[in-house]
């Protein structure tokens, strides 16, 4: 686990409330996290002091495996777990006819894929062109299980890394075989299709090892928009979850204070809310620190679902003691996909004009 640096939210209304639910049989109680006194209570008039408000914050539609492992480990009152996204997964026309282009050439000894969104933007195109790819079976790299998951009806990831992130499946991916193509290269060549905001992390590595590396952007990352009511609940949140550097970076403009200045959100409705940022994965734990969050991001040693739960379990816990809300048992559930998502995707930037 690591950490990350400075970020005040403002407080606002309206938060969603859990139910009651019983832990499963595999149930743990949650250690501290040694952090935890840089967590303040809040102030003793503050009505809402027994709520901990959870903020999800991947695009819309894509935070229930993680909202449903955290209703299902928290089973207690006082704790509502709220989805705003911050993220909108957008396709480009020009980059899918690109990539159904690149599948009509059957000398790929590789196609990677770095997130669930990727992999099914491949599993469309590649349906797509059916015609010109089922004489030659496609062999498709993975960054993880949520991503080879998402492939679709009928493909399998021939490959996925033992840490789920981009710069490990560069170190471990295998070369082909001579017979993937009549070319003498055929073994080290690679299409990655991904988000126009995707870092180099994947290709720089790959070409390092001698791959020859083709790159097609069918999709991007873009803010998503939020209502009046997005707003509130955000300014609400007193743990943040981030699967994506493009999150952070979103969430930080509307409404992080910082030395550059206060941003627009953080100056409406009530004085700011310290917030504790959970990440999926390092690259994301290191945007928090980029654009200075504190306390300190924290985030898993392998990135995913479980441990990202973990983390803001423990963030709750931290808060709850802060609070001095009575402690509660919290279960997490042996079975789960482990959702690596973003951590291998969108770790550019954004860029000013998207912000």
């Amino acid at each position: 686990m690591r950490s990350a640096a400075a970020a005040r939210a403002s407080v606002g209304v309206a938060v969603v409330a859990v139910s009651l639910l019983t832990a499963g049989p595999s149930v743990a109680f949650v250690a501290p996290h040694p952090r935890s006194a840089r967590c303040p209570p809040r102030a003793a008039g503050d009505p809402d002091a027994s709520v901990i408000t959870v903020a999800l914050t991947r695009e819309a539609g894509k935070n229930d495996a993680l909202r449903s492992r955290l209703v299902e480990a928290i089973g207690a009152d006082g704790v509502a777990v709220v989805e705003v996204p911050c993220v909108a997964q957008v396709r480009d026309a020009d980059g899918e006819r690109a990539l159904d282009a690149a599948l009509r050439d059957h000398s790929w000894a590789w196609i990677v894929v770095t997130s669930p969104e990727a992999a099914k933007i491949l599993g469309d195109a590649i349906a797509r062109t059916t015609p010109t790819t089922e004489s030659r079976p496609l062999q498709i790299a993975t960054v993880g299980g949520a991503t080879a998951a998402a492939l679709g009806p009928g493909l399998v990831s021939a490959f996925s890394p033992s840490k789920s992130t981009a710069a490990t499946l560069a170190a471990e991916l295998p070369f082909g075989t001579a017979e993937d193509a009549p070319e003498e290269d055929s073994s080290r060549k690679v299409l990655f299709p991904t988000s126009k905001l995707a870092a180099a992390t994947l290709e720089d590595g790959l070409r390092a090892r001698g791959f020859a590396v083709s790159r097609v952007e069918p999709y991007t990352t873009l803010p998503a928009e939020w209502s009046d009511a997005d707003a509130a609940t955000a300014r609400a949140a007193d743990v943040v979850a981030f699967g994506s550097p493009s999150a952070v970076d979103v969430w930080a403009d509307r409404l992080l204070v910082s030395e550059r200045g206060t941003s627009p959100l953080s100056t409406t409705g009530s004085p700011p809310r310290v917030v504790r940022a959970c990440c999926i994965g390092k690259t994301t734990g290191v945007a928090c620190e980029r654009r200075g969050f504190d306390p300190p991001a924290t985030w898993p040693e392998k990135p995913g679902l479980a441990g990202w739960a973990d983390e803001i379990l423990r963030a709750v816990s931290d808060l709850r003691r802060a609070r001095g809300i009575p402690p509660t048992t919290m279960g997490v559930d042996d079975e789960v996909v482990v959702g690596e998502a973003s951590e291998g995707e969108a770790a550019a930037p954004v860029s000013p004009s998207m912000r």
